[in-house]
């Protein structure tokens, strides 16, 4: 079974990522897609606004009933920072019949050489980076991944060109915040979710 894993802080999740989860699945062939909450991303600064386990109901009210979707609850139920690696050993460890596709944007790809053990998560699954418009490929060369051995020439054959979707978790905080509303940035379950729980100043 081919299984991908999509993670974020999805704080909050929005249309966006359905829209480019389904492109992926159906483009990479994907059994299934696992969307995987972060506790606390290393990769972030500032930690996420709303709480993990309101994030955690708004990704699987976002999701329920879509053929192919789960959402685990991997890095919420591990305390500390939640690195990668540490996922992918533990989805390894219960699925061994899987093999996992891990799907990372464009902006993350230029730090990817910084995240714990990448040598790692490179060994232990399919990286495969998401290409959208706009998101920092012009001018750039494999050279400039910066990863051990032959996986600059790697990753880069295997860019996914995603659809671009003007659509950001921080713009949706922000108009909840100005008591704008967010109807068509977020699926109708999640809108309610938001509001029922006064999350992002709603």
């Amino acid at each position: 079974m081919k299984a991908g894993i999509l993670g974020g802080t999805f704080d909050p999740v929005h249309l966006g990522h359905l829209i480019v989860a389904q492109d992926a699945m159906e483009r990479l062939g994907l059994d299934k897609l696992i969307w995987v909450p972060a506790r606390q991303s290393p990769h972030k600064r500032v930690g996420p606004v709303a709480d993990a386990e309101h994030r955690h109901a708004m990704v699987s009210l976002a999701t329920r009933g879509i053929p192919g979707f789960e959402v685990s609850r991997v890095e919420l139920d591990r305390p500390g920072v939640s690195y990668t690696v540490d996922t992918l050993r533990e989805l390894q460890r219960h699925h061994p019949e899987c093999e996992w596709v891990l799907l990372i944007g464009a902006d993350q790809l230029w730090e990817f050489h910084a995240w714990k053990d990448v040598d790692q998560i490179l060994e232990l699954c399919t990286v495969i980076p998401m290409h959208r418009p706009g998101c920092g490929w012009a001018g750039r060369s494999p050279e400039d991944l910066r990863l051990p051995g032959d996986w600059n020439r790697r990753l880069w054959e295997r860019w996914l060109p995603v659809r671009q979707v003007e659509i950001s978790s921080s713009e949706i905080r922000q108009r909840l915040a100005a008591g704008k509303r967010v109807r068509y940035f977020v699926p109708e379950p999640v809108e309610q979710y938001i509001y029922e729980h006064h999350l992002y100043g709603a």
